[in-house]
Order: structure tokens, then sequence, then C-alpha cells
């Protein structure tokens, strides 16, 4: 082929036969895309040459594909295109054609100089634009949490907040389970003092939803409340537990972020419970507080 390709090229050249120019020549790039490349889309679009046509030069610039139309008559350019450069050579090569074939197509037969041509027309060839995958969280997340906390009922005082809870992020909706222990209270009574502590385990649902970069929740528990006192410096030291009913509400605020910050105040509320003690014959009581405010803050762990 390419000693055919020599012998025609001599031929010509013997004969005096000017070589056929192409109609593409491509400036700024090397053969990306190719002029006989161009051509070839261009003549599948259905384009036709115009014989006062004479060439057309695709220069590929850092941003953009500048389509140039020349005359043959006084080799002046006489329509240009300014279209976006595709990143990959046979974008390149459609987009061009697109573009001559268009241009050609708006000429009618028309003489170029009596052609109005209307403003240049970007013609790109583009993939469609990619799915976003929505990030859907998981149906049903875990959380254990741990932090610290203050507690009201009865004087102030510090202690731990374990928990873990269940939250069906789609629906808003969950559960929680957790145990709040606090430092032991103590009251002067009849010539000893009395010390107890009030642990509190709630259970119950959750409903919440994302704010921003934190999800907010509300809770509702049922409470136990488990008692336990002793006595210190009476005759005879005694001790003795119990259980109390009761019930809880408040607000749950956790960061969406690493690591998982949380905030919560609730108020448990609980049933008339009381501690005694004796001397001798004669017997003492405190009343509890039924209303235990709590504040605690921590991290939770493998939930979210």
């Amino acid at each position: 082929m390419i000693g055919w390709a020599f012998a025609l090229a001599w031929l010509m050249d013997v004969a005096g036969l000017p070589e056929p120019e192409a109609l593409v020549r491509v400036k700024g790039a090397i053969d990306c895309p190719s002029a006989h490349n161009i051509e070839q889309e261009a003549t599948a679009l259905g384009a036709h040459i115009a014989p006062d046509l004479q060439f057309v030069v695709v220069a590929i610039e850092s941003h953009e594909m500048r389509i140039s139309f020349v005359a043959s008559a006084d080799h002046q350019h006489v329509d240009e295109r300014v279209l976006p450069l595709p990143q990959d050579c046979q974008s390149r090569a459609s987009t061009a054609a697109a573009a001559i074939a268009s241009w050609l197509g708006q000429r009618q037969d028309q003489p170029l100089h009596l052609l109005d041509v209307p403003d240049a027309i970007a013609v790109e060839k583009t993939m469609p634009p990619p799915q976003k995958v929505a990030q859907v969280p998981k149906a049903n997340s875990w959380a254990a949490m741990v932090g610290v906390m203050i507690a009201s009922g009865d004087g102030w005082s510090p202690g731990l907040r374990l928990g873990v809870n269940r939250t069906k992020r789609v629906l808003g909706l969950g559960w929680a389970l957790d145990m709040s222990v606090s430092l032991p209270y103590q009251t002067k009574l009849q010539g000893g003092v009395s010390h107890w502590v009030r642990d509190t385990i709630t259970f119950g649902p959750q409903v919440g939803f994302d704010v921003g970069p934190v999800h907010l929740s509300a809770e509702l528990a049922a409470a136990g409340i488990l008692l336990w006192a002793w006595g210190r410096g009476y005759p005879s030291n005694h001790s003795d537990g119990a259980v109390v009913p009761g019930g809880s509400a408040g607000v749950h605020l956790v960061w969406n972020s690493l690591p998982h910050w949380w905030i919560n105040a609730r108020a448990v509320y609980a049933a008339s419970s009381s501690v005694h003690a004796w001397s001798g014959s004669d017997m003492g009581s405190h009343s509890l507080d039924q209303l235990d405010v709590q504040f605690a803050l921590g991290a939770s762990f493998d939930g979210r």
C-alpha cells in the first residue's frame, strides 16, 4: 500500500496535477482527533461539501475547539464555531463533525457571501450525567452509650450513664434502654446518718430526626428506681432495698460526625418513697424527692 501511494504521488507530480486537499485540517493536536476521522463522522451525518468551501480548520486549544470555515474564492474565514473541548479523541471527532454537518446543512446551497450565519451553536457529545446514589441510612442501627451525669434528686449528685439504643433511621423510630448510677445521698436522722442510692433503669420508645449536623430525638420511658438504704451510727445498723416504679421523659442530641458525642436531659418521676430510722422505739422518716432531673453527656459507639 505504501508503494502504491508513492507511485500515485509520483504520477501526479509528473502530470503536473495538484494533490487533492483534505476538507478538514486539524491544528494544535496530533491525531486527536485526526482529520480523516472527522471527515468520516461528518459523512456519516450526511454532510455534503459545498463547491465554494475550500476547507475547514479544526483548532484544538486548551479548553475549547475552534472550527473555522474557509471560502475557496479568497481563502477568508467566513464563519467560526467555538465549542467546549471533550476529553477523548472520539468525542472530539464526533463534536467537530456534528458542528460541520450542522453548518453545511444551514447553507442550503446558498453562496457563502449571501449566507447570514446565525450565532454559533455549541454542539457537544456528552455522556449522561452519573446517577447519584442516595446514601440511605441503615434500616436498623445500634449504638452503645457511655457518659457522665449529674442528678438533682435529694440534692445534686454526680454519676454515670450507660445505655444502648436501636433506631430505625428511615422512620426515625426506635427504643432505648439505659441505667444511671449516682453517688449515695445521706441525711442525719434519729441520731445517726442514713445513706441511700437511687439508681434508675429506663426503657421506652424514641422518635427523632436529623437537624443539620445533629440528630435530635425525644424519649418517653417506663422507669424502675432501684432504692437501697443503710444506716451508720445507730445502735443497730440495718439495710434495706426496694424497687420504686416511675417514668421518664427527655430529649437526646447526638452529633452525626465521629466521634458521636451526645447530650441528654430528662426528668424522672418516681412513686412516693422514704427512708426510715429507729432509735429505740422512736422512728424517724425522710421522704425522698419524687422528681429527679438528670443532665448527661458522653459518646456513643458502633451506631449511627
